[in-house]
């Protein structure tokens, strides 16, 4: 986080959530920001956990209408598997 400077803990509260939304349960990852960035920062956090909310429903709405579309696509070509 050191090329953040002093904006580390505004990044580490906001952008984590929206990066890492998929690598581990939102609140368990809320609960890590909260113990990491500094006391006041937790409009912040939320600010992060929205965008990391948002990529969670987003996937699950889009994963089953590609797998849905996907399916009803006739297999033409080289098809391995």
């Amino acid at each position: 986080m050191a090329p953040w400077g002093n904006e580390a803990p505004l990044e580490l509260a906001q952008g984590t959530p929206e990066h890492f939304w998929n690598c581990l349960p939102l609140d368990q990852l809320e609960g890590w920001l909260k113990a990491h960035v500094p006391a006041g920062m937790e409009a912040n956090i939320e600010k992060g956990m929205q965008a990391g909310r948002f990529k969670v429903s987003e996937k699950a709405a889009l994963v089953p209408a590609a797998d849905g579309y996907l399916a009803a696509r006739p297999r033409t070509g080289n098809q391995s598997g």
